[in-house]
């Protein structure tokens, strides 16, 4: 993958987590500061099929895992770490497992729901694309790294690759 394309995906794959903190992160500490979620304008009674009693734990998941996770998977990607595709694949698997469990118990409630779905989808997309292309990279780079050593090894032993 030519490098100027994998730049862009890590920014935008950034951006993209960067939106999903912040929506996770301020709906989380609605739902902390009051558990019944009221303020969010939603009632305990959308969540009745579930195991939880009111939007708490919930609250704290979508804070921690999605709130704050997705800052930390935006950091890596916009410092353009190797693992970023790691972290966006982990991120993405889990807003959609998010999301489909919320579907589950609740209801289709809200558009943010397959919208939020879709943002998970091209979240763990955005992370595939760089995991096969940094694993590419580290392909070439390997061969390219072990070329002179086997060229210099076969010289030694009398072996020209040309034979």
């Amino acid at each position: 993958m030519k490098e100027h394309v994998k730049g862009k995906i890590f920014i935008t794959l950034g951006i993209l987590q960067l939106f999903i903190a912040v929506a996770a992160i301020s709906a989380g500490l609605l739902f902390i500061v009051d558990p019944s979620g009221e303020k969010l304008g939603m009632t305990v009674q959308l969540i009745e099929r579930s195991h939880f009693n009111d939007y708490l734990v919930p609250g704290i998941i979508l804070f921690t895992v999605h709130g704050l996770g997705s800052v930390m998977g935006a950091i890596t990607s916009l410092l353009k770490k190797n693992y970023s595709g790691k972290v966006g694949t982990f991120l993405g698997v889990a807003l959609m497992i998010w999301i489909v469990v919320q579907v589950y118990w609740m209801g289709l409630e809200s558009w943010l729901q397959p919208f939020m779905f879709l943002l998970g989808a091209i979240e763990l997309g955005l992370s595939v694309i760089l995991i096969k292309g940094t694993k590419r990279h580290n392909s070439q780079f390997q061969k390219q790294k072990n070329n002179p050593i086997k060229e210099r090894v076969a010289s030694f032993i009398g072996y020209s690759s040309t034979d």
